[in-house]
């Protein structure tokens, strides 16, 4: 499938362990776009005592006219509060998929 054409040359040779958690396509507003959840660990921009976290990753591809557009963003981690249990599988998919849609439709393309 797309994902592991780009995971391959993406991840694969730069993060040991990272793999592809989820991938599907998404059908909005009359388009298509193929989108990827991956888990890339010791890869977070959080540090937690000193460590680098693990991040979970999604990550839309698509086109417009002529081009082809990789939108990404991570999962924010609750480790701010020990309250709050952790985010379950689905609700981090849920969060990474609205996100990327959401960033998708705001960007204004001049193309």
């Amino acid at each position: 499938m797309i994902g592991d054409n780009v995971f391959k040359m993406k991840f694969e040779p730069n993060v040991p362990r990272a793999k592809i958690l989820k991938e599907e396509f998404i059908f909005h507003k009359d388009e298509i776009s193929f989108f990827m959840m991956i888990f890339l660990p010791k890869r977070s921009t959080y540090h937690k005592n000193g460590l680098r976290q693990d991040a979970e990753r999604g990550i839309l591809i698509f086109r417009k006219q002529n081009y082809v557009f990789f939108l990404h963003t991570h999962i924010k981690p609750r480790m701010f509060s020990n309250d709050l249990p952790d985010f379950t599988e689905d609700e981090k998919l849920l969060q990474l998929k609205e996100s990327l849609i959401e960033l998708k439709d705001r960007i204004k393309f001049h193309i």
